[in-house]
């Protein structure tokens, strides 16, 4: 009986291992507005178990104004009376387009979010929406399944 040369398994256990992290795909998300249907270009998405979404289309979504400082990579966001800043390395590059976790996003717009993996979808609260904002998202970034 011939015996399996130990490097040749590990490389097709490599290889079948990048094959299956290759298959995961983003997962689009709808992103509800004190209660109404909203679209986002390019929409959200669960990546993995973590929502992420475009500063820009949110930003506008919630009528906030962003500013890019490209010397320090520094997005400043206002909202009302607040101003935040956050940097380019807490987005991540997502099919092609920089998204920010749902927890940086609702910090720093001063909104609350959640995301309900079941649904496929994030919901959005103003100050001026059904609820008072606390600017605090979910848990983290997380998108858990069933709220």
């Amino acid at each position: 009986m011939r015996r399996l040369n130990p490097i040749s398994v590990l490389l097709l256990l490599l290889a079948l291992i990048g094959v299956a992290v290759a298959a995961v795909k983003d997962v689009p998300l709808k992103v509800v507005l004190n209660g109404k249907a909203q679209s986002l270009k390019p929409s959200a998405v669960l990546h993995g178990e973590n929502a992420y979404l475009p500063l820009n289309a949110t930003a506008k979504l919630v009528r906030a104004d962003v500013k890019y400082d490209k010397s320090k990579k520094t997005y400043t966001i206002k909202s009302g009376k607040k101003t935040t800043a956050i940097k380019e390395s807490q987005g991540a590059k997502i099919s092609g387009q920089l998204m920010f976790p749902l927890d940086v996003m609702a910090k720093s717009l001063g909104v609350q979010m959640k995301c309900d993996q079941k649904s496929k979808t994030i919901t959005i609260k103003t100050s001026n929406g059904k609820e008072k904002s606390s600017g605090k998202g979910d848990k983290g970034k997380s998108c858990p399944p069933g709220g």
